[in-house]
């Protein structure tokens, strides 16, 4: 409220005879000494056309403060209590201004409490009235818009409506196409006249109407042309592709339904659909190549041609060129040879019309041999219902044996050759002990045809004649006392006798 309303109010106090003409002076020069610094603008809300008055700085607030205190504290309980009604009363008008249900019924609300005042009375029926015609006038409004809602939803049932039964024609008539189509697809499952082939030893059936390709054909490979009319509508391939029991070799087997050379150049944009059949170690593979979407039943046509092998009866073709033991473990003496050894191969080579092919064994030793000093030991491998005999050599000699393999060999030959591991024989005199198993032993029984020999457990002292056997470990170089370098042959002994 402004300072202008304020003196509105004094004024109509004035004519009602609530204060004299002195009192509404007294407020006027009061009122009109308040500095009106008031910023207010004037927003019309969404409820109706109803108002709001919205103050936008503090200073306004400030001032208005300052303009109720000093019109509030003059006041006389009556002048504030009628200013409060007042209020409520204005209040109350512009509540009844708006076009809404809610804002009448708060306006009617306020003037009950209202009470007598002014024509409080009157509009109290009146908005009474007002407030029936505005709920019927919302409940209409409220049909009307879920009446269109109710129409658009109509509208959207029935335009999906027809738009799913025309969907579903289309389907409709894209499956009957199709299942035309289909029917008049040539099958490929549907033949009844067969005949018998063979490939590596196994029997199989093709339809007769089927022809081979003897061009393309050999002796692991049969290719099959199926025709309709003049046209090459399938391509079949039935191949031996290998053993999968190999370890190496040529005959092992290999992919084989990877798209062959010129499998285009009969039936373009062709695609494989491979099955296999094993029949004991054998692997046979049937393809078909077709050019999908132009025939129907191929997978009943492998199916029927692969069940077609005869697995049951099958033997299997292959020639065994032989088996072969090989060991390469231990060899010294006191090794034992039995079904735990862990170094011992068995490898069969045998023949297919691939090419030749190998198969490692199982096997079994039902006689243990232990390996003995200078002797060939001879161990039987038993490999199912085959045997196989394989010679074993014991690396460990006899002391006569390894005597008798040691040779006088010419000084000078050892001194300038420096030879190793050759068997080699001397006798002669033990001129010095050199520590740790080593003495030089002269052949000559002088200081010429010197050795440096190694002989770990030997007993042998100084001055002693000694015939040593050992090998050869090339040259030995020490310092002689006089400072000069001297080298001699050197021997690993491994017998000295005195």
């Amino acid at each position: 409220m402004d300072k202008f309303d304020l003196l509105k109010k004094y004024k109509a106090l004035l004519d009602e005879g609530i204060i004299n003409q002195d009192d509404f002076e007294e407020k006027k020069r009061q009122i009109l000494a308040i500095v009106d610094s008031s910023d207010e603008s004037i927003e019309e809300s969404a409820d109706g056309g109803c108002f709001e008055v919205a103050v936008n700085n503090e200073v306004v607030k400030e001032n208005n403060t300052k303009k109720e205190d000093i019109s509030e504290s003059s006041l006389t309980d009556e002048e504030r209590e009628t200013f409060h009604k007042d209020e409520i009363y204005e209040d109350i008008l512009k509540k009844l201004k708006c076009n809404s249900a809610k804002q009448h019924e708060e306006a009617i609300h306020d003037l009950e409490k209202l009470g007598e005042w002014k024509d409080s009375i009157d509009l109290l029926e009146k908005s009474k009235a007002e407030l029936v015609q505005l709920k019927r006038m919302e409940e209409e409004k409220a049909a009307a818009i879920e009446e269109k809602k109710q129409t658009r939803k109509k509208k959207i049932r029935k335009i999906a409506k027809v738009t799913g039964i025309i969907v579903g024609i289309i389907i409709a008539l894209f499956v009957a196409l199709l299942i035309i189509g289909n029917a008049l697809l040539p099958d490929l499952a549907k033949e009844e006249k067969t005949k018998e082939t063979q490939i590596n030893g196994i029997i199989y059936e093709m339809p007769i109407s089927w022809k081979k390709d003897e061009g393309a054909s050999g002796d692991d490979y049969h290719r099959y042309i199926k025709e309709d009319g003049e046209e090459v509508i399938a391509v079949a391939d039935i191949a031996y592709t290998g053993e999968n029991d190999l370890t190496s070799g040529d005959a092992k087997y290999t992919d084989t339904h990877k798209m062959p050379d010129g499998i285009y150049d009969i039936l373009a944009d062709c695609e494989g659909t491979y099955e296999e059949v094993s029949a004991d170690t054998s692997v046979f593979e049937v393809t078909l190549y077709i050019v999908p979407g132009t025939v129907k039943g191929e997978k009943e046509f492998l199916s029927w041609v692969t069940g077609s092998f005869n697995v049951d009866d099958y033997e299997n073709p292959r020639k065994s060129l032989g088996i072969d033991a090989t060991y390469d473990g231990s060899t010294k003496a006191g090794t034992v040879i039995d079904s735990t050894c862990e170094d011992i191969t068995v490898v069969e080579t045998f023949e297919t019309i691939l090419g030749e092919g190998e198969k490692e064994l199982e096997w079994e030793i039902e006689k243990p041999v232990t390996l003995t000093a200078g002797k060939t030991s001879s161990v039987v491998l038993d490999i199912g219902s085959r045997e196989k005999s394989m010679k074993i050599t014991c690396t460990d000699m006899t002391k006569e044996q390894y005597k008798a393999k040691c040779v006088n060999r010419n000084y000078k030959n050892q001194l300038r050759e420096a030879s190793y591991g050759e068997y080699i024989k001397i006798y002669g005199q033990v001129l010095q002990d050199c520590g740790y198993g080593t003495y030089r032993i002269s052949s000559s029984g002088g200081y010429d045809d010197v050795y440096m020999v190694y002989a770990l457990d030997s007993d042998i002292v100084e001055d002693d004649w000694v015939t040593v056997y050992g090998v050869t470990k090339g040259i030995y170089e020490y310092e002689t006392v006089l400072g000069a370098s001297k080298k001699i042959p050197a021997i690993n002994a491994k017998y000295v006798e005195r």
